[in-house]
């Protein structure tokens, strides 16, 4: 559940929007060109006022894990993972996929009870198979080091994410986070990403989302961020779909050190 960290548990928090708690979104003094090539996404180069990342499959190689987690869970329940299930999936936050699941596979759980079956099972594997994506770490370093404000916005659970403790220090890294029960709406909607831009105090127009899914990169794009498609080698991932979402893509964080 979303109840680390003082946060309210999805089962409340996805009731309501958080936009109550933050401030206007600040209207760029003046727009910045969205890059070219990724010279404009080089910490000394660096075009926006500052960037947003997802986590999962954009600076953390966790989509094996989340395959595991969805192929143990359904076949607890007599089922096979079905091919399209990733990508019916992406972008929901916990409570809307685990909604979803319900529905699909009429399940008896409330969708609060296959939330905290997919915490379990996403905490004990993050734990011993996820690690960071080669250069993610260094990036980010890289832009706090220059100045430069971020935010990390995820769908997943801090309580999940506080597993990686051990490898990356979010609180002290991030100059906001934001999580699925941050938001009323999930990531086939741009209100997690606004959030993070009001959280940094800066504008659509002068940040840059960093995302693996098609769905958060078209809305990003759309709410006039510039997105950026990170591919990864998730075999689940779309990458057609990313690289038709996205503004620009990258293949490796190592591109823009």
């Amino acid at each position: 559940m979303c109840i680390t960290m003082n946060l309210t548990p999805r089962s409340q928090a996805t009731a309501r929007s958080a936009s109550h708690r933050l401030a206007p979104l600040r209207p760029a003094a003046a727009e910045k060109p969205r890059p070219l090539s990724l010279d404009g996404l080089r910490p000394s180069s660096f075009a926006f006022d500052g960037a947003i990342f997802d986590f999962d499959g954009t600076l953390a190689n966790s989509w094996n894990v989340w395959h595991q987690v969805d192929d143990l869970f359904l076949a607890q329940h007599g089922f096979e993972r079905p091919a399209d299930f990733s990508k019916q999936m992406a972008g929901r936050s916990f409570i809307e996929g685990a909604r979803w699941v319900v529905e699909t596979f009429r399940l008896k759980e409330t969708p609060q009870e296959v939330c905290d079956q997919w915490n379990a099972l996403g905490q004990r594997l993050y734990k011993t198979q996820v690690s960071l994506l080669p250069g993610a770490l260094d990036y980010l370093h890289a832009l706090k080091a220059a100045g430069v404000p971020i935010a990390l916005a995820t769908t997943n659970d801090p309580e999940v994410l506080s597993s990686l403790a051990h490898l990356i220090d979010f609180e002290s890294l991030f100059d906001a986070r934001l999580y699925g029960c941050d938001v009323a709406r999930d990531k086939r909607f741009p209100d997690i990403y606004e959030a993070a831009a009001r959280r940094l105090n800066i504008s659509p127009a002068s940040t840059v989302v960093f995302e693996d899914i098609p769905q958060g990169l078209q809305v990003a794009s759309s709410a006039g961020f510039t997105a950026v498609g990170v591919l990864n080698e998730d075999p689940e991932q779309h990458q057609s779909e990313v690289r038709q979402a996205a503004h620009l893509t990258l293949s490796h964080w190592d591109q823009l050190l």
